[in-house]
């Protein structure tokens, strides 16, 4: 898929002179960044529920306590 930016001159010839470094096309080191900068940030799904018991406004319930409590109420 093509996708179009904007980028200043001397970002365009930073970036021609490291992609001619890695003997690789501007296009491709692009791609890299971009594919490295993903894989740093992670998938929103992975991290959509970590951590959610930890932002619980609900005190911590002590587990053997609350089971108890159940049983009495039968």
């Amino acid at each position: 898929m093509r996708t179009l930016i904007d980028l200043k001159e001397e970002e365009v010839a930073a970036l021609d002179a490291q992609a001619k470094r890695e003997g690789v096309s501007r296009a491709a080191l692009m791609r890299q960044a971009i594919a490295e900068f993903l894989g740093r940030i992670g998938s929103p799904d992975e991290d959509a529920g970590f951590g959610a018991w930890k932002r619980d406004a609900r005190p911590a319930i002590d587990g053997l306590a609350h089971q108890e409590k159940l049983r009495r109420e039968w």
